[in-house]
């Protein structure tokens, strides 16, 4: 049975690249996608029978989303007995070491940066979620996800070049 993980990103070209970088390492998974922190809460934690919502294996979780943000939620999952074991891995864009700190002292399993250039976005993100799901703990992806001031025409260039292929549906990005 494929591992069920629930990803929980407002940045819909992120989640196409979520998407693509398991399936370039073969992770078979069923992926639910929440694009805001409050439709979490209301799908999960208020739901009029909480028997009938599955519990997944792995929460892939941001931190800078509308209405709810990531720590809120996190909180919320460790706060609720039938989401308290389930692996929360943080994946965010933020370099801040608060943020990791404020994360993993509320039980982040881990936290993964998002990296800026496309390449290692698809080999770093999608390797640390294979070492979650294979039970182990992630190595830090190597680039910081802050984009210096010589690095934007690289980071301008990969999102147009996202939208560009988001839209066109490439491989393995359905949504």
């Amino acid at each position: 049975m494929p591992p069920k993980i629930l990803l929980v990103e407002d940045n819909y070209a992120d989640v196409k690249l979520i998407r693509l970088a398991l399936q370039s390492l073969g992770i078979v998974s069923e992926i639910t996608h929440f694009a805001d922190g409050l439709d979490v809460v209301n799908a999960l934690f208020e739901a009029d029978d909480e028997s009938q919502v599955p519990i997944p294996d792995l929460v892939l979780l941001d931190l800078n989303m509308p209405r709810v943000d990531g720590l809120e939620l996190l909180r919320r999952f460790r706060e609720n007995e039938r989401f308290k074991q389930v692996l929360i891995a943080i994946c965010t864009s933020s370099s801040s070491p608060q943020d990791e700190a404020d994360a993993m002292s509320l039980g982040a399993n881990a936290y993964i940066r998002k990296p800026v250039e496309l390449e290692p976005f698809l080999q770093e993100v999608g390797q640390a979620v294979k070492d979650i799901l294979d039970g182990r703990k992630p190595a830090p992806c190597k680039a910081s996800g802050r984009v210096q001031a010589r690095s934007w025409p690289v980071f301008l260039a990969r999102a147009r070049v996202t939208r560009r292929k988001v839209r066109r549906g490439f491989p393995g990005t359905q949504h």
